[in-house]
């Protein structure tokens, strides 16, 4: 069987759109979940600024760069995943500035971002004693999450030898 030609999906839009087709939305859920995460760690972070409790008080430098000085270690890391999720989500907005693979390769980055976010939220149940808990949220979210980005990097060929694919 002949192998078929690789289609971008521009290059599949600028097709639809000879046959006829209008591009109505690009945004999709993929942009709409990123969005929610980047507000939702944003808003975790800026809490801390408001907190009253004397043993722990937060300053703008604290909650912004990793390591400042009375800052513990497992901030860090939620520190540098939502930071490096604002600069993805600023590459994504001007993403017509740069040439799609660089950008592509810029975006990847939000793998190790995730990554980050994730040991911050593991060190931080275990310092507050909710490990037990976020350990069942993490099998219950990670364990798919991870299974299927990582079949995301497989090539097709071993897919179908699985029975993942079809041919």
């Amino acid at each position: 069987m002949p192998s078929l030609p690789r289609v971008s999906g521009r290059e599949a839009i600028r097709a639809l759109e000879k046959l006829g087709f209008v591009v109505r939305r690009q945004r999709g859920s993929h942009v709409i979940l990123a969005t929610l995460a980047i507000v939702t760690a944003a808003v975790h972070a800026g809490l801390f600024l408001l907190l009253t409790d004397t043993n722990e008080k937060f300053a703008l430098v604290t909650i912004v760069v990793p390591f400042a000085a009375n800052a513990e270690a497992r901030w860090a890391p939620g520190i540098i995943g939502l930071e490096v999720m604002i600069a993805i989500a600023v590459t994504s907005a001007l993403q017509r500035f740069f040439v799609y693979r660089s950008w592509l390769n810029a975006h990847r980055f939000a793998y190790p971002a995730v990554a980050l976010a994730v040991g911050h939220s593991w060190l931080g149940a275990m310092a507050n004693g909710n490990l037990a808990l976020l350990w069942l949220a993490g099998l219950t979210v990670l364990v798919p999450t991870v299974l299927l980005s990582g079949l995301r990097f497989m090539p097709a060929r071993f897919l179908v030898s699985l029975g993942l694919l079809t041919d």
